[in-house]
């Protein structure tokens, strides 16, 4: 039985398929405890493996009885045994989801019959997009562990198994099952042209889908986020007359203008920095400590530059960390504030997706992802002018639209899609 050649085991086990069913979920849940070390973990710096699961608390080590998906945290009502400190709902959350994911992914396969190898791959995809939604709507990142761990494995996986993108049965029917993947089918028909034995080389067409995958579909967003920054990098503020901008731990106002603006909605990324072209500037630690810079004397117009990023307030030499900022007040006419229009990591999300999917599925995700976010972005205007809001100003993550995205398409395929706008022919 080659690669190709799906294990006829549907027939055979469709009388257990209820009991195989339950099994898929259990082993869902686990490894629903285990991304839920990982999106704890991994943001930290800290390794996924050592030490045990512990309570952030007492430090007290979780025993295994204590550890069974979902029905460890309903019988000790979420709390820690021993100190009784609340555990979050998330952790029943995320387990749940996580089973009830590798159920529909698994009544696919069924439903389809899919190569077995196709199954655990789609695991493995699903898996990483439920720890990157959560970690980026917390943290506001993308973990390269996740996105270029799955990179790799979907590479080595696919070249392993070539069945998880070229669906077909016979060597001699590659060429008919190819133009499912219309994309790929296009390149496969120019290389036909003076390779022809490419059609009889499944490794080699799924060579082909990667490599097209990770450069239609990354190549695409990163080229989307580097017009983004041309057009929307830096917001520029100039007054023509000079005005008070007071700075605290929690972030700045403008003195006599609506709306103070958190930190969190500016310094979205450890690489970002507001500047201030200041003219005068007076700061004070909370240690009591002060610093008063005069520049604007005499009718002189020279300004310095005063930056703040994550590690705090620098002006010249100086450097007071955002901790330990009492206050500071600036005058000034004029401030930029970053704004990055698209965050590598979704970029190199794509790409993970484009390896194991396809350059078709990545790009469908991406257009279907934008429509999400596009959705939500207005939600949040419209929310904004019913609460009577000034201005709302908040970052929003793309990689939780992406991984939704992903998800869709792995339980549905093109079905959802073909239903909605035409029957088109399905990418896989």
């Amino acid at each position: 039985m080659t690669d190709l050649q799906p294990p006829s085991i549907y027939d055979v086990y469709e009388p257990a398929l209820p009991l195989l069913s339950v099994f898929v979920f259990i082993i869902g849940t686990f490894f629903g405890s285990f991304f839920n070390v990982c999106i704890w973990r991994i943001p930290l710096g800290e390794s996924i493996i050592l030490p045990t699961s512990r309570c952030p608390k007492c430090s007290y080590e979780i025993q295994w009885y204590e550890n069974i998906p979902i029905l460890s945290w309903l019988l000790l009502r979420g709390r820690c045994s021993q100190c009784h400190t609340r555990i979050s709902s998330r952790y029943l959350i995320i387990e749940a989801v996580t089973g009830i994911l590798f159920l529909l992914i698994w009544f696919r396969l069924w439903d389809e019959h899919w190569p077995i190898p196709v199954l655990f791959a789609f695991w493995f995809i699903a898996g990483s997009l439920v720890v990157i939604t959560f970690i980026d709507l917390k943290h506001f990142i993308i973990p390269d562990e996740v996105t270029l761990t799955g990179l790799a494995a979907a590479i080595v996986y696919g070249l392993l198994f070539p069945s998880t993108h070229v669906y077909g049965h016979t060597a001699g029917n590659l060429a008919h099952r190819m133009e499912g993947h219309p994309i790929t089918y296009v390149f496969s028909e120019i290389i036909a042209a003076s390779y022809p034995s490419i059609y009889e080389s499944p490794r080699m067409l799924a060579a082909l889908d990667i490599f097209l995958g990770i450069v239609l579909g990354a190549g695409i967003l990163w080229l989307i986020g580097e017009i983004g920054k041309l057009i929307w990098g830096r917001k520029k503020h100039t007054r023509q007359d000079p005005v008070t901008m007071r700075l605290s731990t929690t972030g700045f106002e403008i003195v006599e203008e609506p709306g103070p603006v958190s930190w969190d909605d500016v310094l979205v990324r450890d690489t970002d920095v507001l500047r201030i072209h200041a003219e005068t500037i007076r700061w004070q630690s909370v240690r009591g400590e002060e610093a008063s810079t005069e520049l604007c004397r005499n009718g002189d117009t020279g300004t310095t530059l005063v930056t703040v990023d994550r590690d705090g307030l620098r002006d010249g030499d100086r450097r007071i960390a955002l901790s330990d900022l009492a206050g500071a007040e600036i005058l000034t006419r004029k401030w930029i504030e970053p704004r990055e229009a698209m965050g590598f990591g979704d970029v190199k999300l794509v790409g993970m997706l484009g390896a194991f999917l396809g350059p078709e599925a990545a790009m469908l995700i991406l257009c279907t992802a934008s429509v999400f976010g596009s959705a939500y972005g207005v939600f949040l205007g419209v929310s904004s002018i019913v609460r009577r809001r000034a201005k709302w100003q908040s970052h929003i993550p793309f990689g939780p639209f992406l991984a939704a995205a992903g998800l869709l398409y792995l339980m549905t395929g093109t079905a959802l899609f073909d239903r909605l706008f035409g029957n088109g022919t399905p990418l896989q």
